[in-house]
């Protein structure tokens, strides 16, 4: 099961100029981050230049997604 950790809070940035949403990552692969884009939420490969590894139109099924992907192995995955 992928969990997802919050990385950044998200901002108001004050009358007329918007917010910006929470920042997210996958809780053991910290290199991982999820973002909603517009209506769509991506799993985005820091390490690899923003290579995209899935979207989803729901966090939920790109948590899904992931978790068929296989990120992230669990501890005891890791250290049987």
């Amino acid at each position: 099961m992928v969990y997802l950790k919050k990385a950044s809070n998200p901002i108001f940035h004050g009358n007329g100029l918007g917010t910006t949403t929470a920042g997210w990552v996958v809780k053991g692969s910290e290199y991982i981050a999820v973002r909603q884009l517009g209506t769509t939420w991506v799993a985005i490969d820091t390490t690899q230049d923003g290579e995209k590894i899935a979207t989803a139109f729901g966090r939920q099924t790109l948590i899904a997604k992931l978790s068929m992907l296989g990120f992230p192995l669990t501890k005891q995955e890791q250290n049987p």
